[in-house]
């Protein structure tokens, strides 16, 4: 701490806090300038944590603010993060200590953003250098079906035929194909090479000697390979109408990005003169083709990556598991760097102790992929108190029945604090209803939930694209 004029602890006084960082949350706003690896459990406050790491940077002359770059999934996460660094440079500025001086002057200019926009803003900027149109189209997920259905129904009938599908059946498959190609940064033909390779490696072998129900899976793969020389063409086929009527999907800007960013060196070089400090949040939902992005730029940079290998969406959109693997984001952003800094966020400041012995107790049994130690929540606050229910039904109908009414008896049996009324809180103000989140695993099981609820006379809202696709 000696190189720095102000600690975690000083930056958390001038803003009025009523409590100061947790000496977890401490070591990792306090760290040297270098790049690092944060391991953040569910509801441990990672996002005050970056951006209190940002603001004490900025406070201490380290960075201007201009000089850091964040980057989430979604829009509501990045703008919450870019909001509390800017409330707090704001306060700081306002604070008696006045300890941001002249540093304060661009407290404005930290750029915080989406994966996705980033990838858009360096394609808009270059895209001319791979004979790309800056402005293309992109897609909603309607008329990108569309155009894949229109791909098929002008296909070859050789290639129809060999598929033996309906044309909607078909255009799904295209277009998880030609995603799953830009998201782990294959090309049109890859898919005929790989046919070609399985099918004589399963001649080469000897098949015959499987159980019967092995050899009925292999026939079943042998199945899917021979149909992906006639996927290839129809990708070929609507990758090509989507560039000459100027029109993109949000995975084709990851990837346009990434083919700019390597094939012309300075491009990136643009980008590192630019910022000093990299915050990317929820890395371990990142693509195969975003690291290569974000590398390709990045290296070299200070560049913290934060996330939880346990709450990982892997197969999304590309996300690969051994993203947070230590060595993998070491090779990938600072090879040269003597130290490995892995921090852990391993309080939890939103959840019962029950729970977070139950959370542990599960992601205790997961596979690991990476080379870092679990993580083990601990409680970090004083709730301590709650329930944990569970049940184990034999149908989605019966999970859904038996969740309704759990909702319907909990709500009901709400109750305010001690010493509150009904009506009012503490302060007098009117007291709004409880209110609870139902979460699914699938889109599919959401119609059985939602009737259970209706029936048990349940009020609920739908959140979410599968929501807005179900009702108006």
């Amino acid at each position: 701490m000696s190189q720095y004029t102000y600690s975690a602890d000083d930056i958390s006084r001038a803003l009025g806090k009523d409590f100061g960082p947790s000496p977890e949350q401490a070591r990792i706003i306090e760290a040297p300038l270098e790049s690092n690896i944060v391991i953040a459990g569910a509801g441990s406050g990672k996002t005050e944590t970056m951006a209190n790491r940002v603001v004490f940077l900025i406070a201490n002359g380290v960075v201007s603010a201009d000089q850091v770059l964040g980057m989430t999934f979604t829009r509501k996460a990045a703008n919450e993060l870019a909001t509390r660094v800017r409330e707090n440079l704001a306060k700081l500025k306002r604070s008696n200590l006045d300890i941001l001086g002249e540093a304060g002057d661009d407290m404005f200019g930290a750029t915080i953003t989406t994966y996705n926009a980033f990838a858009n803003r360096i394609y808009s900027d270059y895209a001319h250098l791979i004979g790309r149109d800056p402005d293309a189209q992109i897609m909603s997920e309607a008329s990108a079906w569309q155009l894949a259905r229109s791909v098929v129904e002008d296909a070859a009938t050789d290639d129809v035929l060999a598929l033996d599908k309906g044309l909607e059946t078909i255009a799904d498959a295209l277009l998880d194909l030609a995603r799953a190609l830009n998201d782990n940064m294959g090309h049109v033909g890859d898919l005929t090479r790989f046919s070609t390779d399985f099918l004589e490696a399963i001649d080469a072998s000897t098949v015959g000697s499987l159980s019967a129900t092995n050899q009925k899976k292999i026939h079943s793969a042998i199945n899917i390979a021979m149909t992906y020389p006639h996927m290839d063409r129809l990708i070929a086929s609507y990758e090509e109408l989507k560039r000459s009527r100027g029109l993109m999907e949000f995975s084709d800007q990851v990837v346009r990005a990434s083919e700019i960013s390597e094939a012309f060196p300075y491009v990136g070089d643009a980008i590192r003169s630019q910022y000093k400090v990299v915050l990317l949040d929820e890395y371990q939902d990142t693509s195969n083709v975003q690291i290569r992005l974000l590398s390709s730029l990045f290296q070299g940079l200070d560049v913290s990556a934060v996330g939880d290998p346990n709450q990982a969406i892997y197969g999304w959109r590309g996300a690969s598991a051994s993203s947070m693997d230590t060595r993998n984001f070491f090779k990938a952003y600072a090879p040269d760097q003597a130290e490995k800094p892995v921090y852990n966020l391993s309080q939890s400041w939103r959840n019962p102790s029950v729970v977070l012995d139950a959370a542990n107790a599960i992601a205790g049994k997961l596979a690991s992929t990476s080379s870092n130690q679990p993580l083990t929540l601990t409680v970090g606050s004083d709730a301590t108190t709650g329930s944990l229910t569970s049940y184990y039904p034999e149908t989605v109908r019966e999970e859904a029945t038996f969740t309704a009414e759990w909702f319907k008896q909990t709500m009901a049996e709400w109750k305010p604090r001690p010493g509150v009324s009904k009506d009012r809180d503490e302060d007098k103000k009117p007291l709004k209803a409880p209110t609870a989140a139902l979460l699914v695993r699938r889109i599919a099981d959401l119609d059985a939930f939602k009737r259970a609820l209706e029936d048990a006379d349940v009020p609920y809202r739908v959140v979410g694209l599968g929501g807005l696709l179900v009702d108006p």
